[in-house]
């Protein structure tokens, strides 16, 4: 098992796992997400013809944390995983 490089609370980045079309599909990658990596959540974003559901995970003070925090999760098979800023 991974260790899960410490979070601090206040962001900069977040590293974005999956976009997914339905809220359903969402909500399942989020639980599994849950259950090894902190701070998993749904952001919804409107591209105004389309609702999409972004699935993050992290929070992470700057961006070598999160490049840490990339490739736990590439090395646990989310290989299309990449940072994103708030």
């Amino acid at each position: 098992m991974h260790r899960t490089p410490k979070l601090f609370s206040e962001s900069a980045s977040f590293l974005l796992a999956k976009t997914a079309k339905g809220i359903g599909r969402a909500e399942r990658l989020k639980a599994k997400l849950a259950e090894k990596y902190q701070n998993a959540h749904i952001m919804i974003y409107d591209s105004g013809d389309r609702i999409y559901y972004r699935v993050r995970v992290g929070r992470c003070q700057n961006l070598n944390m999160t490049a840490e925090y990339e490739e736990v999760l590439k090395k646990d098979g989310y290989t299309n995983v990449f940072t994103v800023a708030e």
